[in-house]
């Protein structure tokens, strides 16, 4: 599935399962791990695997398929490895302490897109 549709499909399906914050943020041009990170904040630890397992049920009828998962026991921090885009579902507290997205986006901000606010 091409990238941005992969993208599209991530975080809408993440904003109907009532995350926050949800952003993409393009890293093709910063490493050979991916091309783009969708990080999105959940209120809890069952909103976060709630949000992995709509996210792993839409995709997966459409034969899209994780590589790997990580964080799901605590749900502190998931993370799910798609190839072209590595999707990061975090606690609202572990999200606010680690700052992710300060990580990789450019100074200006112009490799992020915003698709809620918070």
């Amino acid at each position: 599935m091409e990238k941005e549709l992969l993208i599209k499909k991530i975080t809408t399906i993440l904003l109907d399962k009532k995350c926050k914050n949800v952003l993409s943020i393009d890293v093709a041009e910063k490493t050979d791990v991916t091309e783009a990170y969708v990080v999105c904040s959940a209120k809890n630890s069952p909103a976060a695997k709630a949000a992995y397992e709509e996210l792993c049920a839409q995709l997966e009828a459409e034969d899209v398929y994780t590589a790997g998962v990580d964080g799901l026991r605590e749900g502190k921090w998931i993370v799910m490895d798609y190839g072209k885009v590595i999707v990061h579902i975090f606690h609202t507290t572990m999200r606010d302490l680690y700052q992710f997205e300060k990580l990789w986006s450019d100074a200006d901000g112009k490799n992020v897109t915003r698709y809620d606010e918070e």
